[in-house]
């Protein structure tokens, strides 16, 4: 069993305080250099986590994270990748004047475009765009969901899009595939009213019909929390490229009796018309909105573990301290959604637990979030799982991360960072950036850290063959 432990020296950060921004020089990468940071200003900052790439006139193919803390915070995108280049600048942020109101900053995701016209007939059009959704909290079920988009061809204009009232429009927001612009840019949970909206890069958001055989309700909170991909394979009844995403609907009165739905998106094969598709659903699972703490549920993810073909769905369970992989293709036909308990659920292909326990690290609340990307440069899907309340070093809450091989038990890392701090959190949020190290295109690990307001970006896994060491130039394997 090959179990490594990683806990790597930060050569980047970024701290950024009044409006003020310091970057280490990170003009020379290296092998001892596996680590990049960002820290800002405020409270409980990573708590609201997305990766997305970008392509403009201005900047080509770069990659970008941005992060919130919550309601009331402020956000901010950060550059990590320019073509084969670290770019650490700090791009956008708003609200840190508090003009956006305590609704704002609950969710964000990337835009791939935007096309659309403002101040009275004027274009405004760019495909390098942040948006954030600014949900009214509980206790304010009249107010207006709002979103804001911010655009680096223009970063002093902040386009804003309202909702209707009562439904928590902007609860959740989720890029779209850019090749799929044609059906939307983002999804967007509207947990009060049980209907998701895909927003238009006219940003005009359009509801969604709710599929009957997905047997929620109006009361099922459904919208909470996405999980987006590409679907390369025919979904039935939708024709041409679609998406499938899954979506948290948590229960109305007790949380163990929420539901994951997945769903297929795209246009019917009779009508045309954007429309929803049901593939399954699993009862019985907790999946949390972003920024809520980890005891309220974990978090899920869609992408290709391998060794099979084809998209893999994981959630995990802090609660349980595991995590759980299906096959998509087990999701057919609304498998899963019409009883009200596990028995007609489809039946995972395998489960994760906490590795073994290696040297000051005990695993606590594994499954608090989950992603999945090509992190080691092996071409396989990996997975990355946080345990945001474990204890290092005898602090409890510090954090760790595990980095998994195709998913497999035996090939596992342990991320970390030398700045251990007690309820730092780190693994509550996790996310997949996509770089060109060398010119060769992997994904690199995003660990939040709330607890320190910190995000972290890993350029080495620690698994083998994507290690620290002579002659394996920014930790990708040898001969890439």
């Amino acid at each position: 069993m090959a179990i490594r432990t990683m806990k790597l020296r930060l050569v980047a950060f970024v701290v950024a305080l009044a409006g003020c921004t310091f970057l280490s020089d990170v003009d020379d990468l290296d092998a001892t250099t596996p680590l990049l940071g960002y820290r800002v200003g405020g409270t409980n900052q990573g708590a609201v986590l997305a990766a997305y790439s970008t392509e403009s006139l201005a900047s080509g193919l770069a990659s970008r994270i941005v992060f919130a803390g919550g309601p009331g915070s402020a956000h901010y995108v950060f550059g990590v990748w320019s073509g084969a280049s670290v770019d650490l600048r700090r791009i956008l942020d708003g609200c840190e004047d508090g003009t956006c109101g305590p609704a704002t900053g609950v969710a964000v995701t990337g835009l791939s475009n935007v096309d659309t016209t403002i101040d009275g007939g004027r274009r405004f059009s760019y495909t390098d765009c942040v948006l954030v959704g600014s949900a009214p909290p509980p206790g304010n079920p009249m107010d207006t969901g709002v979103l804001r988009v911010q655009c680096e061809g223009e970063p002093s204009s902040t386009v804003t899009v309202d909702g209707p009232d009562g439904v928590r429009f902007g609860t959740e927001v989720a890029g779209l595939p850019a090749a799929l612009e044609d059906l939307g840019v983002a999804l967007v949970g509207a947990p009060g009213d049980a209907r998701i909206r895909v927003l238009g890069a006219d940003l005009n958001p359009r509801s969604l019909e709710q599929p009957m055989d997905a047997n929620l309700g109006t009361e099922s909170r459904l919208g909470v929390r996405f999980a987006v991909a590409r679907e390369p394979q025919t979904v039935p009844g939708l024709r041409g490229d679609a998406a499938v995403f899954l979506a948290a609907a948590p229960g109305s009165a007790r949380p163990e009796d929420g539901r994951v739905v997945a769903f297929g998106f795209g246009r019917g094969e009779l009508d045309d018309a954007l429309t929803l598709v049901t593939l399954g659903c699993l009862a019985g699972v907790r999946v949390r909105a972003a920024a809520a703490p980890p005891d309220d549920g974990g978090s899920f993810a869609l992408g290709d573990l391998g060794p099979s073909a084809g998209l893999d769905v994981v959630i995990g369970d802090p609660m349980a301290g595991t995590v759980r992989r299906w096959s998509l293709s087990s999701f057919t036909g609304a498998a899963g959604c019409a009883a009200t308990d596990t028995s007609d659920d489809p039946a995972p292909a395998d489960m994760l637990t906490c590795p073994p326990p290696m040297g000051d690290v005990s695993c606590s609340s594994f499954g608090g979030s989950v992603a999945v990307g090509n992190f080691d440069g092996q071409g396989g899907g990996d997975l990355l799982v946080g345990a945001p309340s474990s204890t290092v070093e005898g602090e409890p809450g510090a954090g760790a991360a595990y980095v998994f091989a195709e998913g497999d038990a035996a090939r596992v890392a342990t991320l970390l960072t030398a700045e251990t701090t007690a309820n730092g959190l780190f693994g509550e949020e996790v996310a997949s950036v996509e770089s060109q190290l060398s010119g060769t295109i992997r994904d690199e690990a995003v660990v939040a850290a709330p607890g320190q307001s910190s995000v972290f970006v890993y350029l080495c896994t620690g698994l083998d063959g994507d290690d620290v060491g002579e002659g394996i130039p920014r930790c990708l394997p040898e001969g890439s």
